[in-house]
């Protein structure tokens, strides 16, 4: 379950940014379905959730605690953010 209460906006642009400096994303921790859109680019909900954790709490929420697909997305649009199909951006 992710804790909704610990994780705000500002946490989850600077996993974002994390991403976005580092230009890396674990193979294991790749999008299979959908992606969370900021400013253009595309990342992984799952692992953009496990990151902001990290900012919010000090340590990065492992994969196994949370669910992705209606879970994460349902909690990244609750914070303002985009969420798209795989199939929406590579037509």
């Amino acid at each position: 379950m992710i804790p909704k209460d610990i994780i705000e906006r500002e946490h989850i642009l600077k996993a974002m940014e994390e991403i976005r400096k580092t230009g890396y994303i674990p193979p294991n921790r790749r999008a299979k379905k959908y992606l969370v859109e900021h400013e253009g680019i595309y990342y992984p909900p799952k692992y953009v959730i496990s990151l902001a954790y990290k900012y919010a709490s000090g340590q990065e929420l492992h994969p196994e605690e949370f669910h992705g697909g209606k879970e994460a997305n349902t909690f990244l649009k609750s914070k303002g953010f985009t969420i798209v199909e795989f199939k929406q951006i590579n037509k």
